[in-house]
């Protein structure tokens, strides 16, 4: 995950300022959110049980400031996360359910550490 600011002179041009964090696998469309507070989040999702087709999400919360690991929370495994959303007191995160198969919006509440 990389950090962008304005190019200085081409107002229309993003460039790396620095990076947040490294891992080994691509970010999905609509995987990243900003909060209200500046703290970066990312859905990270990896296959937990290959036998049970299942993964495991977890939410990433990065410090606005040093871009370090400020928190980590758990998501329900019967459900694949797709995008994360929110403002205030909420987060909105999209997911599908493989059996029954359907999207589910869920709310949940933004962790307390996160919003000051």
């Amino acid at each position: 995950i990389v950090q962008l600011k304005t190019h200085r002179g081409h107002a229309h041009e993003l460039v790396p300022q620095r990076s947040i964090h490294v891992r080994n696998s691509w970010v999905n469309p609509g995987a990243l959110h900003v909060t209200d507070t500046g703290y970066v989040l990312a859905l990270s999702s990896r296959e937990a049980l290959k036998h049970k087709q299942q993964t495991e999400t977890t939410m990433e919360a990065f410090h606005p400031k040093t871009g370090k690991l400020a928190g980590m929370w758990s998501l329900p495994t019967d459900v694949d996360w797709l995008t994360i959303s929110g403002g205030g007191q909420f987060l909105f995160i999209l997911g599908l359910r493989p059996k029954p198969w359907g999207f589910e919006l869920w709310r949940f509440p933004t962790p307390a550490q996160l919003q000051v």
